[in-house]
């Protein structure tokens, strides 16, 4: 704006370019609003995760979005090593061998029980009537026997117990493949998502400088007055909307690395 002005005060642009210069400037005013109200909601959204709402205004977002190492692309191999971190799928790895152990315990009600029994003790009784009849009030008595028990009547009862523990078993065996299946995807899904913003990251770098360069020949041709404010003004829109989405990039690639971190149970 500063540099049209004194274009226009010695006749070499003409007083519609400080109108469109104006007009860029609002719409850029409006979008500077639109991403403070965002930041303002999400930083509101980190304090409630965080569980400190009343410490929202004390959120400010620092530093910059650096350029990380790229993990590459995950090989099958570290399926097993994410599996064995992940507590939820250590945990229905557990549930499905509590299932087994229900299922033969059901399983064992079809079986006969053979158990040993027996006690061993001395009986004192004072002034026993059965003292007249030549018995001691004080003697050693004991028994053992062995205890045969047979489910008869019960086989429809334990053949429904064997059937409903079958079936949570099967549930659980379902689960634990779902959970396999679901980790393996979040592994491939964060992994090529990525690669996929490592490959934005060097397509924008270079339509930056492209875009750096296209400004820089539209402002000397405007100075020179060979070229229009709107050419200007167009080849700024292009290197700004460039330079946001390289920052989108960054954004994402970070995303995806904590979402593979995430996957992998770290």
């Amino acid at each position: 704006m500063k540099q049209v002005l004194e274009m226009i005060k010695v006749q070499k642009a003409a007083a519609v370019d400080r109108l469109r210069i104006e007009v860029r400037v609002a719409d850029l005013e409006q979008r500077l609003v639109s991403e403070n109200n965002i930041l303002a909601v999400q930083t509101r959204v980190l304090s409630n995760l965080l569980g400190r709402p009343e410490e929202a205004a004390l959120l400010k977002p620092a530093g910059t979005l650096a350029e990380l190492p790229d993990p590459g692309l995950q090989s099958a191999g570290s399926l097993a090593d994410s599996l064995n971190a992940r507590a939820d799928y250590q945990a229905a790895l557990a549930s499905l061998s509590a299932r087994r152990e229900a299922l033969a315990a059901a399983r064992a009600g079809h079986l006969p029980t053979v158990s040993l029994q027996g006690s061993y003790g001395r009986r004192w009784a004072v002034d026993s009537p059965d003292r007249s009849q030549g018995h001691d009030s004080n003697r050693e008595t004991g028994w053992a026997g062995i205890l045969l028990q047979v489910p008869v009547f019960s086989g429809g009862q334990v053949q429904a117990r064997v059937r409903e523990e079958n079936a949570l078993l099967e549930a659980a065996r379902e689960r634990l493949r779902k959970l396999e299946l679901q980790i393996r995807l979040e592994l491939e899904i964060a992994s090529l998502n990525i690669q996929a913003a490592r490959e934005r990251l060097e397509a924008l770098t270079k339509a930056g400088e492209q875009a750096a360069e296209s400004l820089r020949i539209e402002r000397e041709k405007y100075e020179l007055g060979k070229g229009s404010i709107t050419d200007v003004l167009d080849a700024q829109t292009a290197l700004l909307d460039t330079q946001t989405n390289y920052c989108r990039a960054m954004a994402d690639y970070h995303t995806a690395l904590a979402q593979l971190k995430l996957a992998k149970g770290k």
